[in-house]
């Protein structure tokens, strides 16, 4: 889709638009990955090494992985509420081994889940992003009658309250947070009995949209990982809803349990195999995140009902009135409501003192991977207009136009960007000349 008028922005060489940013916040910033589920997201995989293990017992990391995943993660931090040691109970800390169930801190054996290398990928897959994990599981539950939302006093009333306490221990330290997804690993309970497999896959939607309906995040990311096969005959009637769910559900993801092995009869994963799930789930979450970034973002600034107006959420809309449309808002780390926010300065034109060529200076969102940031030129308003640069699914730009000049500097999500005409405002062919910011989905 391409978007004119207001949302490309035009700029002259004769005019300067500024903006003004409200103070920046003191604390640090999080995205928040929820976990929930039952001993499989509890986790019993050991973090010690294999020359641990006993014959028949294969629980313990091999040698890559423990070299990866064994130490503290000091850039993530984990508020966990499952059956682990007390010591560690509800409150943040680093990512490590021991947020597992049957974790001994005292004698130093390390329990963990898929938490470990979900963390840690995530991390390494959005960097400039501060991640934070809140870890809710209990082993044995079910969806039908323990994580059931319309059953007042089950798992789900818990796990809700202890996602309002870890946001709550967060803000009140001074940081900000903004929960960005789900991981959700369970369904071997409900895989005993006819009648809970027979409903699982209502029971999961129901959960997923009572979830996103009560923490007001309509199109929250939601992956679910698949329970392993065998032991229990309707095994592989939850494993089909389970993944029917991920076909069929708006922002849903699927991490598949294919290859995974388990160190006993067939339920729970052993180390390596709880590795591997842990990054099957961080790759589902960003492939979500990444092919629905706009609508993502769009989601976590505006309310339910506001979606659902396209006068105040629709692309070309700028409902706080600061000349910067809701997609371009998005393009330039903007915020589209409140008082004038934005980047520090509106795209910006000036004539560079050694060339005397319009450039146009930005501040732009390496976040935005669905859309198209094109900067043209122009001798009038209506064209032909030229293409200079480009950027495309937040890449870096890249030159188009011979005799045109780009400098983009920066880390994390924010580029400093500054994109120069291919010609001089003296020459007597180009007596006027316009750039713009053209954002294309």
């Amino acid at each position: 889709m391409k978007l004119t008028s207001p949302s490309s922005l035009l700029c002259a060489f004769f005019g300067l638009c500024l903006l003004s940013l409200p103070a920046q916040a003191a604390g640090v910033h999080y995205d928040v990955y929820l976990l929930g589920g039952q001993s499989n997201m509890d986790g019993r995989a050991d973090a010690r090494t294999q020359e641990w293990e006993s014959p028949g017992r294969g629980n313990f990391l091999n040698a890559a992985n423990s070299a990866a995943y064994s130490k503290e993660h000091p850039d993530v931090t984990i508020y966990a509420a499952n059956s682990l040691a007390g010591t560690w109970k509800n409150q943040w800390l680093s990512l490590k081994p021991g947020f597992g169930s049957g974790s001994d801190l005292i004698n130093g054996y390390y329990k963990f889940g898929p938490e470990l290398a979900f963390g840690r990928k995530m991390a390494d897959a959005t960097p400039g992003h501060n991640v934070a994990l809140i870890k809710y599981s209990v082993s044995g539950t079910s969806l039908r009658d323990h994580w059931n939302p319309d059953i007042p006093g089950t798992q789900y009333t818990t796990f809700k309250t202890t996602v309002a306490a870890a946001l709550a221990a967060l803000t009140a330290r001074g940081d900000t947070c903004a929960v960005r997804g789900m991981i959700w690993m369970q369904g071997e309970a409900d895989s005993k009995f006819p009648t809970s497999t027979a409903d699982y896959e209502a029971q999961l939607k129901n959960f997923i949209g009572r979830l996103r309906l009560d923490l007001a995040l309509p199109n929250m990311p939601f992956v679910i990982g698949e329970i392993f096969t065998d032991t229990y005959i309707f095994r592989s009637q939850i494993r089909a809803a389970q993944l029917n769910t991920s076909n069929t559900y708006p922002y849903a993801g699927f991490a598949t349990s294919a290859g995974l092995v388990c160190y006993d009869v067939n339920t729970h994963f052993d180390a390596d195999s709880q590795i591997t799930l842990g990054e099957r789930f961080a790759e589902a979450m960003v492939t979500i995140l990444q092919q629905n970034a706009y609508m993502l973002w769009k989601s976590r600034h505006f309310s339910v009902e506001e979606l659902a107006d396209s006068n105040i959420s629709g692309d070309g809309r700028d409902p706080n009135g600061n000349a910067l449309s809701n997609l371009l808002e998005y393009v330039l780390n903007g915020v589209p409501k409140g008082l004038s926010q934005g980047p520090e300065y509106l795209p910006a034109p000036s004539v560079d003192p050694e060339s005397n060529r319009l450039r146009l200076a930005f501040t732009r969102s390496t976040d935005c991977s669905d859309v198209t940031l094109t900067i043209q030129a122009a001798d009038s308003p209506a064209g032909p207009w030229t293409d200079l640069g480009r950027s495309v699914n937040g890449a870096a730009f890249t030159l188009l136009a011979e005799g045109a000049n780009l400098t983009e500097t920066g880390t994390g999500i924010l580029r400093d960007t500054t994109v120069s005409d291919l010609v001089s405002i003296t020459d007597p062919l180009h007596q006027k000349r316009f750039m713009r910011m053209q954002v294309t989905q």
